[in-house]
């Protein structure tokens, strides 16, 4: 692959300016009106990228000769052959199959680190191609799935590896978005990487491949949302973003597009996670090594109350029926539900009475909500954000209890509880 290789890092060397998307260093606020700046860059970079090695006429032909591609057909067929690949498809033909595998490399290197020097650009080009080789000779291609987080900040450079992939600092170029319900990209969530399938079929009206149907890319794990709770900064308000975009890497082929939440977030502050990092990393551990499904329902209201929910009052309702998922019983509810809370979260007995009390009240508060009496619009907020407080310290004092705690139903966790049963 030598020729070949020298052939690519001419191309690479001509992209040395082009693949850097316009403003890259230029970190004047720019006014985006509820686009997100990151997904979109990539999108220009892709163009541009797509643009200019179309116009290296002589480098794209002796690329585009190489015997590997003969299975193809011609390199201008204008029917060309259809690409599947992770979750996109397309018709292409060799030329334009040679173009993106450029412009794909492109756009990795600037969502993974818009500062990839020209070595590494090549590099990646010259592992893309070997991708495409291996493909072309019936072998799965490895994709990398990412998701753009809003709120979650991490300092440029420092990466944090958590069961579920690596979360890494958003390229930043001083973006402000005027509309805030549309949050910006802050975070990536990286990987792992996985084996997909990719089927080339020559034809001007080829059969759809058993293996290509439509596949979204996956969201960001609802454990790692929880790990993000209960590892948010004292004093600020917790996190558990979703995604607000998801796309898959791929080395070649169409332009992969991505997937937006139905649900966005209802967070409004982002959270600086950079000191947080080891906690992060402390509470991953503990919930990846928790049985499946252990405390699933309290995990949902949780991630529900902090991130999708607008009006406080429905925050109030999915916090408190997380309580009940916890230590819930079929009778004296709020006496068994604030006692054994209070017994599970403070360890000084003189302090248990009291809390035990506020806990008894915010449930009394979500009854009178229910049962549809006026409740004043301060007090629901603050209930809410405690209740989501008690939440998140019960549910860290389980995960450090570990089994059979985690795994027990609400009444049994109860009545250990409150018997000081072993």
């Amino acid at each position: 692959m030598s020729d070949l290789s020298n052939l690519i890092e001419e191309v690479t060397i001509e992209l040395a300016d082009i693949r850097q998307p316009p403003g890259m260093y230029d970190f004047s606020p720019t006014v985006m009106l509820g686009r997100d700046y990151v997904m979109n860059t990539s999108m220009g970079v892709v163009a541009g990228v797509e643009q200019h090695v179309t116009s290296l006429h002589s480098q794209l032909k002796a690329i585009c000769d190489d015997p590997r591609f003969s299975s193809l057909g011609p390199n201008m067929a204008p029917d060309g052959f259809m690409v599947f690949t992770a979750n996109s498809s397309g018709r292409m033909n060799v030329e334009t199959l040679v173009v993106s595998v450029f412009a794909q490399a492109a756009r990795r290197c600037y969502l993974l680190n818009p500062e990839t020097s020209n070595e590494a650009y090549v590099a990646t080009c010259l592992a893309a191609f070997e991708e495409l080789f291996r493909a072309l000779a019936g072998e799965d291609v490895t994709c990398l799935p990412l998701n753009g987080l809003p709120y979650l900040q991490l300092d440029p450079g420092q990466d944090v590896a958590t069961p579920w992939g690596t979360l890494r600092s958003a390229p930043r170029l001083g973006v402000i978005s005027l509309l805030r319900w549309s949050p910006q990209t802050t975070c990536l969530l990286i990987g792992p990487e996985r084996k997909v399938k990719t089927t080339f079929v020559v034809g001007s009206n080829p059969p759809f491949p058993e293996h290509a149907h439509y596949r979204p890319s996956a969201p960001v794990p609802l454990l790692l949302r929880l790990a993000l709770a209960l590892s948010s900064p004292v004093g600020q308000r917790p996190i558990a973003p979703s995604e607000k975009w998801t796309t898959t890497l791929v080395p070649f082929g169409p332009f992969t597009g991505f997937q937006q939440p139905d649900v966005p977030d209802q967070n409004r502050l982002g959270v600086n996670f950079t000191a947080a990092a080891p906690d992060l990393l402390h509470w991953a551990e503990l919930i990846s090594k928790a049985p499946p499904g252990a405390l699933d329902l309290v995990m949902r209201m949780l991630i529900s109350a902090i991130s999708q929910r607008i009006d406080a009052r429905d925050s109030l309702v999915d916090a408190v029926i997380a309580w009940e998922g916890l230590v819930g019983t079929d009778s004296e509810l709020t006496y068994r539900v604030s006692a054994s809370l209070a017994k599970l979260i403070e360890t000084d007995v003189g302090k248990r009475r009291a809390v035990r009390k506020e806990l008894a009240n915010i449930y009394g508060l979500r009854s009178r909500l229910v049962h549809g009496r006026a409740v004043g619009f301060d007090k629901l907020s603050v209930a809410a954000e405690n209740a989501i407080d008690y939440t998140i310290a019960a549910l860290k004092c389980l995960y450090e209890m570990g089994e059979p705690w985690t795994t027990q139903t609400s009444e049994a966790r109860s009545d250990a509880l409150l018997l000081e049963l072993p």
